[in-house]
């Protein structure tokens, strides 16, 4: 049975072309990998006249491809070119429309394969140091060297979108819950700092695709996704990443991650839980909306009344701060 290359195929024979110019290799195996970014591959390949114990292994990231500063896949370059822990790029190919980068496969192992085997506190404090080092380095880097200055909306603006789409929406909903939404919204408005900093962000940094080795961040997957956004972004999209796990261990990440992090940057962080709710009300609300759109889909009172509890809380415990977000339940 043959094994299924990646559309398109031409792209990565092209890649593979160029570190195997006489084509004497075959693909031995390829899996996507989308816990580590979207469109990724492990690929395994092999030279026709060599034994199997010569296999190499890739990981093959498909891109679209724009010619313009916001092309993903220089984002990667420019990581890379900056001394950010951007995977190792080995080859590239192009078609006009999409681009694949031919990398050397993750080292290390990952923040979130770390958290899920963690027996020990000092473990989830070790992976959470690593993250705000690397978030420290990230945030320390010039945008205009990273491409993405002009490229990104101030956070004002962007901020004071997001909030009016989701007031827009709210008008879909029954009144108990536009009511509650109109509330955190207002809140929110209140928290967000419109004058703080603004860092390159990966928002969020998905804890799949860090991958740490001797104690540092030293690969991360996701630089197609850089902008300009305030530090808090970061730590805020960190909450979302965690909810697959236990309270207690959210809440062990995010503390210590927080304060490695301000032991290192003087910034403030105040409205780390605005930004994190903002997060999860826009994901509750997709949600809650694609649910309705749904054919023969039952009664919705008393799922309305769900979401409106649900929000609430979830109102509440950002009002609380971050601890108490951490350990609130999130899932939309």
């Amino acid at each position: 049975m043959s094994t299924p290359i990646p559309s398109p195929a031409a792209l990565l024979q092209q890649a593979l072309a160029q570190l195997y110019p006489h084509g004497d290799v075959i693909v031995n195996s390829a899996r996507p990998v989308p816990a580590l970014q979207r469109r990724a591959w492990a690929i395994t390949v092999q030279r026709t006249d060599s034994s199997a114990a010569n296999q190499h292994q890739f990981l093959a990231l498909f891109l679209p491809f724009i010619r313009d500063e916001t092309d993903p896949a220089a984002r990667y370059e420019r990581a890379a070119q900056y001394g950010l822990p951007a995977p190792t790029v080995l080859a590239r190919a192009e078609d006009g429309t999409q681009v694949v980068l031919l990398c050397a496969p993750p080292v290390g192992d990952s923040i979130a394969n770390s958290l899920q085997q963690a027996r020990a506190p000092w473990e989830v404090s070790a992976a959470a140091v690593s993250v705000a080092r690397f978030l420290d380095r990230l945030h320390g880097c010039s945008p205009e060297d990273l491409g993405i200055a002009s490229a990104s909306l101030q956070d004002s603006t962007e901020a004071e979108q997001r909030i009016a789409q989701l007031r827009a929406a709210a008008e879909g909903f029954p009144v108990p819950v536009r009511s509650i939404i109109d509330r955190i919204l207002d809140w929110i408005d209140e928290q967000l700092l419109p004058d703080g900093p603004q860092v390159p962000t990966l928002n969020p940094p998905r804890l799949a695709a860090l991958f740490a080795a001797s104690g540092e961040i030293a690969y991360v997957l996701g630089w197609d996704q850089l902008a300009v956004r305030p530090p808090a972004d970061d730590i805020a999209g960190l909450l979302s990443e965690l909810q697959s796990f236990e309270p207690a261990l959210r809440e062990q990440f995010l503390s210590v991650t927080m304060a490695a992090y301000l032991q290192r940057r003087d910034t403030s962080l105040q409205d780390v839980p605005a930004r994190a709710l903002l997060a999860h009300l826009e994901r509750t609300m997709t949600a809650a909306s694609a649910r309705a759109s749904r054919a023969n889909e039952p009664d919705g009172t008393a799922q309305d009344e769900g979401m409106a509890t649900a929000l609430l809380r979830a109102f509440r415990a950002a009002q609380s701060g971050l601890v108490a977000l951490a350990r609130h339940d999130l899932t939309p």
